[in-house]
């Protein structure tokens, strides 16, 4: 099988460039010295991978005083030239200057960052979904939300001194193709994650909050609530918080739309959440980031035994994993029941979020690996 790498003719000028540009690099990189590019898919507010992959380390690289540059690529419905030859200089100019360069999720031109290799910088590349399969449903405006493919992705893996993954399904694919696969998960801030307060409540509610791409997975489990519902009536209320359409027609249900303001207090008026989750390549890949935040909250969870769940859940002691309509059925009429049990699960969960899954615990790691100490000026 032919090798997928850089093009012959690459390989040509590559050391003669590498040699032009490497007095250079040094002039600059001596004169405006920063420590990190990060190279992200987007703003914090529009691209949530960015936001937890990177924006909400940034508070920790301030304070212990390491200096770095964010930069993210344009993303318009057409590629214009006027827009990315700018971004590409930008780019080209703080590489040049940055000791690490991270790249996050996407890979925009492969021969840029083998170029910055050869210069000596420390590569790294992140990614926190199955960024080498496509999204069954997903419908792509823009050119550069279509995913690299699985041959980009590994020669990508392949160029890095670091490969940074969120689960054990990724770094099942990453490890084949790179000698340094790091398993980074996806964490929360827990300042910002208030514990839930179980009490005696008259009606529980068991809640579901995702995007509209995510929502169709709640039909797994229609069967399932549909008997919960029917066994304890007024008892229980079955919540859905999503801005996309949801087809329960048997199941009583409450629905509300997100909203970014909202979205905590949404979390803390469940008692109980669940994430249903088909087997999928695409989802053995995600990391079931609304998982985190209903543990996070100190909810009890139900989730399908897929991917990551299987991972954080440790079934019947901060979770219960499911899959079947007669196991979720059960564990969640256990859970409704049972005050007792809601709060000693809920708490839990909360602990295995601040052991292994909060920015308080990772970030000295994280910040490690980004930009290890003996490579910081002095």
């Amino acid at each position: 099988m032919a090798q997928v790498g850089l093009p012959e003719e690459t390989m040509q000028w590559k050391l003669p460039l590498t040699a032009l540009f490497a007095p250079i690099e040094r002039a600059v990189s001596s004169r405006w010295p920063i420590q990190v590019l990060f190279v992200v898919r987007g703003d914090p507010l529009d691209a949530p991978s960015s936001r937890y992959r990177v924006f909400q380390y940034l508070q920790d690289f301030d304070r212990n005083d390491i200096s770095y540059r964010v930069v993210k690529p344009p993303r318009r419905k057409k590629i214009h030239c006027h827009l990315w030859i700018p971004w590409f200089w930008r780019t080209f100019f703080w590489g040049l200057r940055s000791r690490s360069i991270f790249v996050q999720k996407d890979i925009f031109w492969l021969p840029l960052w083998s170029f910055f290799k050869r210069l000596g910088k420390r590569v790294l590349y992140d990614f926190d979904d199955a960024v080498f399969t496509e999204q069954p449903g997903q419908v792509y405006n823009l050119p550069l939300e279509r995913r690299p493919g699985w041959e980009t992705v590994r020669e990508m893996v392949r160029l890095s001194d670091v490969t940074m993954v969120a689960n054990d399904y990724l770094a099942g694919f990453a490890r084949p193709h790179g000698a340094n696969v790091m398993v980074v998960p996806m964490v929360l801030d827990l300042e910002s994650y208030p514990v839930k307060t179980h009490g005696h409540a008259a009606k529980v509610v068991i809640g579901w909050i995702g995007s509209p791409q995510t929502s169709v997975f709640l039909e797994l489990v229609q069967v399932a609530l549909e008997r919960v519902g029917e066994r304890l009536g007024e008892r229980v209320e079955i919540r859905i918080v999503t801005n996309g359409e949801v087809s329960l027609p048997r199941v009583p249900h409450t629905r509300m739309r997100w909203e970014a303001a909202r979205e905590m207090s949404d979390l803390l008026s469940f008692d109980i959440g669940i994430v249903p989750l088909p087997e999928t390549p695409f989802t053995l890949g995600k990391s079931s980031f609304k998982l985190l935040q209903f543990m996070g909250c100190g909810l009890p969870v139900v989730c399908s035994r897929v991917g990551f769940n299987a991972e954080a859940v440790n079934d019947g002691v901060n979770g219960f994993l499911a899959e079947d309509n007669e196991e979720w059925c059960e564990k969640l009429l256990l859970l409704v029941t049972n005050e007792e049990m809601r709060r000693a699960m809920g708490a839990q969960a909360r602990r295995t979020v601040e052991e292994r899954y909060s920015l308080q615990s990772l970030a000295p790691v994280v910040r490690q690996v980004v930009m290890p100490v003996d490579a910081r000026p002095a």
